[in-house]
């Protein structure tokens, strides 16, 4: 995925999340979990702070799963360069933990994180959290027990 992210008319209704995770196993984990919750996203994988900052200059996301704990520009220090960027500070931002330190809750809390979640142990515990998680962020057109978007038109517009 790059700068043609959302060219796509096939991804527009997917869901496209940016993880920044260091560990491949975890990385692996949430993404497997991610894509047993949500019935159609777009995963793209950064291993680090820096390379995460990139490529939001370039692509859009509906929603960043960010580790709290990276190596170099940790998350705390991604999440407070996105509330400064005009176009990405309404960016949604679940920040991922091994940490149980209500300290790290708050601070993310009080840079603009949407969620905070302990990474789960279990695989089956992940994708229930993850599903909670992800339904607010899944687009309206995904949802069967919504009706369709009316298409729209030029012609559109108040009848007169």
């Amino acid at each position: 995925m790059g700068q043609g992210l959302m060219t796509d008319p096939a991804l527009e209704e997917a869901l496209h999340v940016l993880l920044v995770e260091d560990d491949p196993v975890m990385r692996h984990a949430v993404g497997r979990a991610l894509h047993t919750s949500a019935e159609d996203v777009r995963i793209h994988e950064e291993e680090n702070g820096e390379s995460a900052i990139t490529l939001l200059g370039s692509a859009q996301f509906d929603c960043i799963f960010l580790d709290y704990q990276l190596p170099g520009m940790d998350g705390l220090e991604v999440l407070r360069w996105l509330r400064r960027e005009p176009g990405l500070r309404l960016l949604r931002v679940v920040m991922l933990t091994a940490s149980q330190d209500p300290r790290d809750s708050s601070a993310a809390y009080k840079l603009g994180a949407h969620s905070y979640l302990t990474k789960p142990t279990d695989f089956n515990e992940a994708v229930a959290m993850l599903a909670r998680l992800l339904i607010p962020f899944v687009p309206i057109a995904a949802n069967p027990e919504l009706p369709p978007k009316p298409p729209t038109t030029a012609s559109d517009g108040p009848a007169m």
